[in-house]
């Protein structure tokens, strides 16, 4: 079963939600394309642009913070599907903010890495 990490999942950010996840090493956004989206004329490509660049920002955050310990990490089988990581996720973010009216004000990048890690665990390696 090939694992993914939450840091991974981020920083291929609202990319997920577009079908199945990539493969290894397969290309998701070129560098190229995301400056065609940052400098597009409508604004949609534009908060695409944004939304992006915060994604894989937040994602490396995380993944620097998990690599030290704080956190735990998210694996994904193989063949989960953009839409259905986004519809799993977003019915776990509904249930935790229906809990506690505070939890709204958490940073949303580690409140979806804490429900990934839950919902996605990682096994022990050898089992």
């Amino acid at each position: 079963m090939r694992r993914t990490s939450a840091a991974f999942l981020i920083l291929t950010g609202g990319l997920a939600a577009m079908g199945p996840l990539p493969a290894a090493g397969e290309d998701v956004m070129t560098a190229g394309d995301l400056q065609g989206l940052c400098h597009a004329s409508d604004t949609t490509s534009r908060n695409v642009c944004r939304v992006y660049l915060l994604g894989v920002t937040e994602g490396i955050a995380l993944g620097i913070d998990i690599g030290h310990g704080q956190g735990a990490p998210a694996c994904l089988p193989a063949g989960v599907s953009g839409d259905d990581l986004q519809a799993r996720l977003r019915e776990r973010l509904d249930a935790d903010l229906a809990q506690t009216a505070d939890a709204a004000q958490a940073p949303a990048a580690r409140v979806i890495a804490r429900l990934m890690a839950k919902a996605y665990p990682c096994r022990p390696l050898g089992r």
